[in-house]
């Protein structure tokens, strides 16, 4: 594992990033000293499959105290209508959210 990629490490960085639901996963469950208002980005672009999707989207709703949320759909291919309904519903339970930025640049 990367020093970057070490919950220890990343517990003190503005803004953190993940392409894999399982490795977010496993920093929200692990970084319990996470300041509140670290930015959360999570990329979901090109290739990224439907379940993968879904695994995001639980993510998001299992932790509602987000800040900053930064999605990225950039070239999805498997992005539908229902996809980005769920995780905006996700979305909109966050009680303390400022800032959400979406990229759904050439999304199909």
């Amino acid at each position: 594992m990367y020093y970057h990629e070490q919950t220890e490490n990343m517990v003190g960085m503005a803004s953190v990033y993940f392409d894999d639901p399982s490795k977010a996963e496993h920093y929200f469950k692990n970084a319990h000293n996470r300041p509140h208002h670290q930015a959360i980005r999570l990329e979901m672009e090109q290739n990224c499959e439907p379940r993968k999707l879904q695994n995001f989207n639980k993510l998001i709703a299992g932790h509602d105290d987000l800040q900053e949320l930064r999605l990225s759909y950039y070239e999805n291919k498997h992005l539908n209508e229902s996809h980005f309904e769920a995780f905006m519903n996700s979305v909109a339970k966050q009680k303390h959210l400022k800032k959400l930025d979406v990229n759904l640049r050439w999304c199909e």
